[in-house]
């Protein structure tokens, strides 16, 4: 389909756009043409303005769970690379610059495919757009050149100055005094200078000398002593005449370089940024040019990208997609502050070493995305070789730094705990691999039968293994309670006894319960996976079964279900103990969920996250909470601890 063979079906029932004064965009190329750029300060802030569109790095990014990632291969990214076959990115973002600084908003013609993918994107001049029309509440676009009217889905707009929802300022049309304040001093300087930088000045002749002989005199003293090329020359006359110049004063010279530096910032301030950056640098100074620098990002530049994002996100194809302008390397600062800047964010953790090379065009190094932790400053070829699940115990802190007693017991306790249950996690694997085989042997004897058939005699075969299952786990877990007693003993600071039946007991009913789990999840997954399936397919989605329940379970679910158990297990003792509260201590690779959690302080007879409790993280993702939650894991994963008292 061609670039403009589209007509999209809207009345035109409205006024056209207005620019300026009231005149119409289709009219601009009679009403006005770019003289303005005649003038070097208003050419060069628009030509900086267009090259930083131009050559700003602009990326494209998908949320995630845990932030932000960026997109590449991406059909859109493509296109910005690549937005038509006659123009490079440069070319397209200066086009789109350039109209977006002199009109006040920047249109490109989007062109799309058959299936209704966008393809291209053509910049056009707003003086082309000579109506924008609205009908049934949809903008439509009259392009004037061919007279096409174009829909909303069809145009590209990135708008800079609007007054309406349909009209802009142009800042071209209200530079005109400056411009001409501007020529007129350029005129002044001109004329000055064509003169041989003299001002001209008076001859006296005697009296009666005629008119006719007055203006043969001028003439002569102008073709033969003016002008740069007859500067210095020496002037001979008569006796009877008398020749005085004028004298160009000190203050007629400064007020010819002030009104030159007048022009060149009333230019930027039209545009909104620092007169250094144009040029004008009389009142730049060493210790100011890094704050106008900022300024210039802060104020200038970044709003305007803000408006170029916001317009990009028109054409991303999957809603949460967004461009970003990276202008990172336009704030890097002089040496000393860069180097001062980075050394705070590797001690304080946000940022790694190779994340700063990175910045600074280098190549990353071995260990370097490895982050230090705050409170303890260590070397880095020792980050990550900790023993305690991420924090070093042995490490020394330093200065106000030092770690507090609470804390150190906090760690101390985490690391005891998730050490008993990560050794009992191969017992429970070799369980639940056991007992999967088991379920896909009586599949496999059974794939002959419909598929109804099949699911549920598998939920009876599966609910009568229950109790064998159950058993299994508890003889690990009443290992497990044997192991946690004396640990949490020790953090209580009690020598409280809790009877060993007691313990047995509480030990087969988290057997039992996580049997039962494993019994709905493995029912409910052949359920689903054979859910209206042909006789032809069942074998293969039992081979699918097989291999999921193979390769992908055992490891994830023996890790949740013993650190599952563990945390019962201590919530039980607190509660056999007399302990009335604990508080959560999120692991050291928390995620964002389990780190608002972190110290939160509960009683131990109630839960720590109520039924249809809403979690959200700063990228506002959220985890809905279906059932109350006494204690740990909070989802699949998650390895925070309950530790006793507040």
């Amino acid at each position: 389909m061609g670039l403009f063979n589209r007509r999209n079906k809207v009345n035109e029932s409205t006024s056209g756009v207005t620019i300026g004064s009231g005149s119409s965009l289709g009219m601009l190329a009679t009403q006005r043409d770019y003289k303005a750029l005649e003038n070097s300060a208003f050419w060069d802030c628009v030509r900086q303005l267009c090259m930083t569109y131009a050559t700003m790095p602009l990326h494209l990014y998908r949320p995630t769970g845990s932030g932000w990632q960026e997109i590449y291969d991406s059909r859109i990214a493509v296109l910005m690379d690549h937005p038509n076959y006659y123009m490079t990115s440069y070319e397209f973002r200066w086009a789109m610059g350039f109209n977006y600084e002199l009109f006040g908003v920047a249109y490109a013609i989007i062109e799309r495919d058959i299936q209704g993918r966008i393809v291209a994107l053509y910049p056009v001049s707003p003086r082309n757009i000579s109506r924008v029309v609205l009908s049934d509440g949809t903008l439509g676009y009259c392009y004037g050149p061919t007279g096409q009217l174009l829909g909303e889905r069809d145009i590209l707009k990135v708008s800079h100055t609007p007054i309406g929802y349909r009209e802009y300022l142009a800042p071209l049309f209200y530079a005109d005094k400056d411009v001409e304040i501007a020529s007129a001093n350029k005129q002044l300087q001109k004329s000055f200078f064509d003169k041989g930088t003299s001002l001209g000045g008076v001859v006296t002749v005697p009296k009666g000398t005629k008119k006719e002989v007055k203006e043969e005199i001028s003439r002569a003293i102008q073709a033969g002593y003016s002008g740069s090329a007859n500067a210095f020359k020496t002037m001979v006359i008569e006796d009877s005449m008398k020749y005085e110049a004028f004298r160009f004063s000190e203050g007629d010279t400064k007020n010819l370089i002030d009104a030159q530096s007048w022009s060149v910032k009333e230019v930027a301030r039209r545009f909104g940024v620092p007169a250094s950056w144009i040029g004008d640098t009389s009142n730049s100074t060493v210790g100011n040019s890094e704050q106008q620098g900022l300024y210039l990002v802060t104020y200038a530049l970044q709003p305007r990208f803000i408006s170029w994002e916001t317009a990009l996100l028109k054409i991303v194809e999957k809603p949460g997609d967004r461009f970003k302008f990276n202008f990172r390397g336009l704030l890097r600062g002089d040496h000393a502050t860069r180097a001062a800047f980075y050394h705070n964010a590797i001690a304080d953790g946000w940022m790694s070493i190779n994340e700063v090379r990175e910045l600074e065009d280098m190549n990353p190094v071995e260990g370097g995305d490895q982050h230090f932790i705050p409170m303890n400053y260590t070397t880095i070829d020792k980050v990550g070789q900790t023993t305690n699940n991420g924090w070093d115990m042995n490490a020394v802190s330093h200065g106000d730094n030092k770690l507090t007693d609470k804390v150190l017991r906090d760690m101390a306790f985490y690391r005891d705990v998730t050490t008993v249950t990560k050794s009992s996690r191969s017992k429970i694997e070799a369980i639940i691999r056991k007992d999967m085989k088991e379920a896909i042997d009586w599949l496999r004897e059974h794939k002959e039968e419909t598929a109804d058939a099949i699911a549920t005699g598998f939920q009876n075969w599966a609910e009568g293994k229950a109790a064998e299952w159950g058993s299994s786990y508890a003889e690990v877990y009443k290992e497990i309670m044997a192991r946690l007693y004396p640990i949490v003993q020790k953090q209580v600071g009690t020598d409280a006894q809790v009877s060993a039946d007691s313990m047995e007991a509480f030990a087969a009913k988290c057997g039992m319960d996580a049997a039962s789990r494993c019994v709905s999840t493995r029912v409910r997954q052949v359920s689903t996976k054979l859910a209206g399936a042909s006789q032809d397919d069942i074998e293969d989605d039992i081979d699918e079964l097989d291999e999921h329940w193979t390769q992908d379970v055992p490891a994830q679910e023996s890790g949740d279900e013993t650190h599952r158990a563990g945390q019962a297990f201590d919530v039980f003792l607190y509660q056999q103990l007399g302990v009335q509260y604990m508080h959560v201590v999120a692991s050291p690779d928390a995620c964002e969920f389990c780190g608002q959690l972190d110290g939160k302080v509960t009683s131990v007879d109630g839960n720590v996250i109520a039924k249809g409790t809403d979690l959200t993280d700063p990228q506002g993702n959220v985890m809905h909470i279906h059932r109350d939650l006494a204690h740990p894991p909070w989802h699949t994963g998650c390895r925070c601890v309950v530790a006793p008292g507040k």
